[in-house]
């Protein structure tokens, strides 16, 4: 029971990251716009002391999603630094804020960049993770006329699958087309990977999903 609250938890990070995301944003607008804002000083440590509270719990949740959903450590790990970076930034700006003075000698343009850099970087890396390395170069390959490594790969498998066996002609691109993104090296979701007719038999936490010649009680198929 516990495990599934963690799991629960776990799930709520595509959720609460965009609460960090919508702070120091408004907050960035704000301090490029401050000498036009009166108020300006007040409002940015309110934003950015929240800022910094939900990214800590955008970090603790991510790497519960981490833990109880497949992801490897090297897949993830480059997001999870990037946002505590973030998050650092986010509450050393509300430090300075309060006119802390080991930071007074900082420049706001500073932080106000800084946080654009890992906004970026740290959202460009949670992309990959979600939807594969391509999700930002594919559509200007497309724009290019460029093929895709994706569509390469997916036409690699479908070349002269006559020749081939069953299993590497035609189920397995079917298996790398659909199925592969959640359960591969980099993710095997409920530890299974599809990347193989061998990996396949392994099954993941769950037991096996393929039984030879018992299509009615294997899950690869009854799902």
């Amino acid at each position: 029971m516990f495990d599934d609250l963690l799991i629960l938890l776990g799930r709520f990070h595509p959720l609460i990251i965009h609460l960090p995301i919508g702070f120091i944003v408004l907050g960035v607008l704000i301090e490029l716009n401050k000498k036009n804002l009166k108020w300006s000083k007040d409002a940015l440590q309110f934003i950015f002391f929240w800022a910094s509270l939900s990214g800590l719990f955008s970090i603790i949740t991510g790497y519960l999603q981490y833990q109880k959903e497949g992801y490897l450590w090297e897949t993830i790990q480059g997001h999870l630094i990037a946002g505590i970076l973030t998050v650092i930034l986010s509450f050393t700006f509300y430090l300075y804020l309060k006119r802390n003075s080991v930071f007074e000698s900082f420049k706001t343009r500073l932080f106000s960049f800084g946080h654009i850099l890992l906004l970026s970087v740290t959202g460009h890396l949670g992309g990959n993770i979600t939807h594969g390395e391509e999700h930002l170069t594919e559509p200007f390959n497309n724009l290019l006329g460029i093929s895709s490594s994706i569509d390469q790969d997916i036409d690699k498998y479908y070349e002269d699958f006559a020749e081939k066996s069953v299993f590497s002609g035609l189920i397995q691109p079917l298996l790398d087309d659909k199925c592969v993104k959640c359960h591969n090296m980099s993710k095997s979701k409920g530890g299974l990977m599809l990347t193989s007719e061998g990996e396949m038999n392994k099954g993941g936490e769950n037991g096996k999903i393929f039984l030879a010649n018992n299509s009615s009680d294997s899950k690869l198929y009854t799902y």
